[in-house]
């Protein structure tokens, strides 16, 4: 939660991409990197491959918006009765799923984003690529920790 200018709470909710490759696997009868290269492919697209990788994916999606608007709920309910979560940020490679934040915020009736490590840096020269910066959440974050009192 980012309030006044401060995290004052966060969520991690145990859910990783991973687990879609899984499901798609087990599923479609594919290898791991079939699996994986469907998953970045198709997304939750309803138009691609007919919408067949949504359909296995859409469970475990909205399982996770489930966790989500309960996480709303104790939050405006329990921490902040007067406040609201205006915005959910999706960080890490899994936030990158085609429809990913569309689906999400349809599902859990808040605005959804993905979030930008760089926010507030200048790399100078330094360019990564933006379909991969995800990837570089926790190496971004512990090279910051150098500047923390």
């Amino acid at each position: 939660i980012y309030k006044s200018n401060y995290i004052t709470s966060n969520l991690s909710l145990n859910f990783c991409s991973d687990q879609l490759t899984k499901q798609l696997k087990e599923n479609l009868n594919l290898s791991p990197a079939e699996a994986e290269a469907a998953k970045r492919k198709m997304g939750l697209s309803a138009d691609l491959a007919r919408g067949g990788v949504k359909k296995i994916l859409q469970p475990a999606i909205v399982k996770l918006a489930e966790e989500i608007r309960e996480a709303k709920y104790f939050y405006t309910e329990h921490l902040e009765p007067q406040g609201s979560i205006g915005r959910i940020i999706l960080t890490g490679n899994g936030a990158n799923l085609k429809n990913l934040p569309a689906t999400l915020a349809e599902l859990t009736q808040t605005e959804v984003i993905i979030g930008n490590p760089l926010v507030n840096l200048s790399l100078g020269r330094i360019s990564l690529p933006e379909d991969k910066l995800q990837s570089y959440n926790a190496a971004i974050g512990l090279a910051l920790r150098q500047f923390i009192d």
